[in-house]
């Protein structure tokens, strides 16, 4: 029986040079073991050992290929091609000058699942680099896109499998204390069998002691990297210079003198309306009053975020007040808010005329985002409303409670259309002048753009659908993520690429909230690394004066929040504004440069044969555990003209009978 699956994934949605490559002048390769596992007879999860072998060749087109023996699953092969992205990032490479090829042999029937993920990004990074890799350590966890080390299953039957050959187990951060099934096997009289489950939970790192094994915790590929190659990635300082202040300024102003306009109005409505009505509306001025004066001693532009805060809230009780005074009827307020909307929709439509710098990209993708919320939130209340003859009027029920969601919702469908079109043109200036930037794109490029970034979002929420499946749950998360994707999908066919950028991006947000939520951990573990990650790439972009708006300002304010102990809205916008840098980063075609490692001490605490050095030009070439002829010259950028080209994905596979299909082998 033949079991061959042979994946080439052709990952090119960018420009990249436009003479052909006929040969690699420059190829590393770095391998070690790897963890997966498969059905016991029982039906519990047993772990085993794999072998990973990660070759990175130069010049290449940004091609990704996956070869497994025996099969794989797609998620693994969509994990590669993320895994490729954030390596080469982190080493200040660009993606598109190189082809990565991941190989994978198993003892096991299916290698599927991304758990290897972050061991993938890891070893491209040490083939980046030049960095050795320790031979008695095996790494698990899912690669994120704004590199952090995901959550996985099977950690027991990992850590056992480790016991019988490696010395270190490097596992996802938060995952410690870890909760796995026990299948049981009661017989009755009469030959009746009952099969019962039980959940227990099982300290990874004392367990690891027992078995001979160092146990370590990673938030980050940065961790990994470090528990792999006793290597620490120094970070790029970042000296704020303070940008767009005037943006900023002229922004919170206008959101001033709206909020003095409806004071004015509450306080008029206050004397006209019932006791009922008014004590509702009280505490929403309460809450606006709050964020209002918190705003008065806070920096740009979290004085901003507060400031939007506040006159939606406000405007929340002025219109609650206004549809009691005409018997809930909010006919006007829906016709008004769609003329905003559509109007703010055919001003930013300008925003798509022409080629574009990344910067001009970045910001038209976040201003559409607003735009884009706002329209939804706005069917959302519609929808919910009571219509009578092209009348609307807020749904009562049968005992007189008046349901206010709705407009509310429509409020802040109102402010989010505000906030993109008063943006866009405070910030027009801006947008011109970064017109004169380098690299451009065009309508047809842009599409190559979403295409790439669609298929990250296929990946994540594709493996966090199995997962769910696998877990028996499915968080709010996941459904929004889903929801996100098929937007994503539908704005590509239309050809709005921006929309699908924004909708791609938010179901990558959502899909890695998922992995949190089905393994009952919180985002803030994750809030450091991903601040330190900022820090350094936005350092980068500030020596060459190219810092993009939506991630630094969603920096700036999740920044703030954090100050303020706002820990859980901290991580939200901190995640969002990852996304948005490497998009960015995508779009140049840059990265932050590789940072001199500033610890090269083994983290491990029994001393093992290792020849990591301190620089990148004195590491030795000699790969652990797999021979490789490697060039020691320098690696230069690919340069040339450049064009884009479309996507490629190649799928072959052939196979005998007894193909099984089923969690066997998911790491």
């Amino acid at each position: 029986m033949i079991l061959l699956v042979l994946v080439m994934l052709s990952l090119t949605a960018m420009p990249i040079p436009s003479t052909a490559v006929t040969e690699y002048k420059w190829v590393a390769s770095r391998s070690i073991d790897v963890a997966a596992v498969i059905a016991g007879k029982s039906g519990e999860e047993q772990g085993v050992l794999s072998r990973l072998v990660v070759r990175v060749a130069y010049p290449g087109t940004g091609k990704v290929y996956v070869s497994t023996n025996p099969l794989t699953m797609l998620d693994t092969q969509a994990a590669a091609r993320i895994a490729a992205m954030v390596a080469s990032r982190l080493a200040g490479r660009n993606f598109w000058s190189y082809d990565y090829f991941y190989e994978m042999e198993s003892d096991s029937l299916i290698i599927g699942g991304p758990s290897a993920s972050a061991a993938m990004t890891a070893l491209t990074l040490a083939c980046l680099i030049n960095a050795s890799v320790r031979n008695d350590t095996v790494a698990t966890g899912m690669i994120n896109p704004d590199g952090t080390v995901g959550p996985v299953g099977g950690l027991k039957g990992k850590l056992e499998a480790v016991a019988t050959k490696d010395k270190v187990f490097v596992i996802p951060a938060g995952q410690r204390v870890y909760t796995y099934i026990v299948y049981k096997e009661e017989r009755l009289p009469f030959g009746f069998i009952i099969y019962k489950t039980e959940k227990r939970t099982v300290d990874l790192v004392d367990l690891g002691r027992k078995l001979g094994v160092t146990v370590y915790e990673a938030a980050s590929i940065r961790d990994v990297f470090y528990y792999l190659t006793g290597i620490r990635l120094g970070y790029n300082s970042f000296n704020d210079p303070g940008l767009f202040i005037s943006v900023y300024d002229n922004v919170s102003a206008f959101l001033e003198s709206e909020y003095d306009n409806l004071n004015q109005s509450y306080t008029s409505l206050a004397e006209q309306v019932s006791k009922n009505v008014l004590n509702y509306a009280s505490k929403l001025h309460e809450k606006a009053e709050d964020d209002y004066r918190k705003s008065l001693s806070k920096p740009e532009p979290y004085r901003m975020y507060l400031l939007v805060e506040a006159d939606a809230t406000l405007e929340k009780a002025v219109q609650v007040m206004n549809a009691s005074l005409n018997h809930w009827d909010v006919t006007g307020m829906v016709s008004s808010i769609y003329e905003l909307i559509n109007e703010t929709r055919t001003t930013i439509s300008a925003m798509r005329e022409g080629s574009l710098s990344p910067r001009q990209v970045e910001l038209a993708v976040y201003i559409t985002s607003l735009a884009d919320d706002s329209l939804e939130l706005f069917h959302s209340a519609v929808s919910a409303l009571t219509e009578d003859n092209n009348r609307y009027t807020l749904p009562v029920s049968l005992f007189g409670t008046v349901d206010v969601r709705p407009l509310l919702q429509l409020v802040d469908s109102e402010w989010k259309a505000l906030l993109a079109r008063t943006l866009y043109n405070k910030l027009e200036g801006y947008y011109r002048n970064w017109s004169y930037e380098n690299k451009v794109y065009s309508s047809n490029s842009l599409k190559r753009i979403a295409l790439e970034e669609l298929e990250t979002a296929r990946s994540m929420q594709g493996y966090a659908v199995s997962l769910a499946d696998e877990l028996g749950v499915k968080p709010d998360s996941l459904e929004k993520a889903l929801a996100y994707f098929s937007n994503a999908t539908k704005r590509l066919d239309e050809g709005e690429y921006f929309s699908s950028l924004s909708y791609s991006m938010l179901s990558i947000e959502y899909s890695t909230m998922a992995f949190i939520d089905m393994f009952g951990l919180k985002g803030e573990v994750y809030l450091t690394p991903l601040e330190e990650e900022m820090n350094s790439t936005l350092a980068f972009y500030a020596a060459r004066n190219t810092v993009p708006f939506a991630s630094y300002t969603l920096y700036k304010i999740a920044r703030s929040l954090l100050k303020d102990n706002e820990t859980s809205y901290s991580y939200m916008l901190m995640e969002k504004a990852t996304l948005y840098i490497e998009l960015y980063t995508l779009l140049t075609g840059l990265g932050p440069e590789y940072a001199k490692p500033v610890n090269t001490t083994t983290p491990h605490t029994s001393p093992v044969n290792t020849s990591n050095s301190t620089t990148q030009q004195e590491h030795t070439t000699t790969t652990t555990g797999n021979t490789s002829n490697i060039q020691t010259t320098s690696i230069e950028e690919g340069t040339g003209n450049l064009a884009p080209i479309a996507v490629f994905v190649a799928v072959i596979i052939v196979f005998a009978s007894g193909y099984l299909v089923g969690r066997a082998g998911r790491r």
